[in-house]
């Protein structure tokens, strides 16, 4: 299975390309823009929500940048890539932290990653997801 595909299943995320100031003071709505991003299938916004130096941690895999988050998220806005769902959200330690679930083109569920946002200045500044055994 392939990064990007296995980063469908298993981690949450979107964004907008302009992030109105009030988010940008706002974890919540930040990471919100971001999983919006995600659901519209903008790339581009996507990737505006993530910091020049974001890190994304997967199930022990790390991409650091912009340009390394880009490619392990690429095949995630191909036609056909599966759609996400929150499945239930928090705060924690100052950090959104979301349980996602996603639905394959042929219907088929599959639940449940966790995820926790770091934000700062209204960007992500890193993003570790784990999913289930």
């Amino acid at each position: 299975m392939n990064i990007g595909r296995k980063f469908a299943l298993a981690f949450a995320a979107v964004a907008c390309a302009a992030t109105p100031a009030s988010a940008q003071q706002n974890p919540a709505a930040v990471v919100q823009a971001h999983v919006d991003a995600y659901r519209a299938g903008d790339i581009d916004a996507f990737m505006n929500t993530f910091a020049a130096g974001a890190v994304l941690t997967y199930d022990g895999q790390r991409f650091v940048g912009k340009a390394q988050i880009r490619r392990a998220y690429s095949t995630n806005f191909q036609p056909g890539a599966p759609t996400i769902y929150i499945a239930g959200s928090e705060m924690r330690d100052g950090k959104v932290v979301l349980s996602e679930g996603y639905v394959l083109a042929d219907g088929t569920d599959i639940c449940c990653s966790l995820s926790s946002f770091t934000v700062a200045n209204g960007k992500i500044t890193r993003v570790d997801t784990y999913s289930p055994s």
